[in-house]
């Protein structure tokens, strides 16, 4: 829990977003991965993690993505709305 407050401290949550925008398919996988340790039991970083605009390019890696990239980006939005009534209308 302290590093993932620590790397939300440091701005990293905003770079990961732009990652799964516009990285490569790896680079998307690996932030991700990134997000959804981060957002896990933590509501402070779910809510940041929306705030980023991080909700949108999820969505649409479960529509246009590998199914890689699917599998991970459901596991990433499960982890945002778990516990968290506003991003779970988000």
């Amino acid at each position: 829990a302290d590093n993932q407050l620590a790397i939300a401290d440091a701005g990293g949550i905003e770079p990961l977003v732009a990652l799964i925008r516009d990285g490569t398919d790896a680079l998307k996988e690996q932030a991700c991965d990134a997000l959804g340790v981060l957002a896990l039991d933590n509501a402070g970083n779910q809510v940041a993690i929306a705030d980023a605009g991080g909700i949108e390019p999820l969505v649409a890696l479960i529509r246009d993505g590998t199914d890689a990239l699917k599998e991970t980006a459901i596991d990433v939005l499960r982890s945002l709305a778990f516990k968290n009534a506003g991003n779970q209308v988000a």
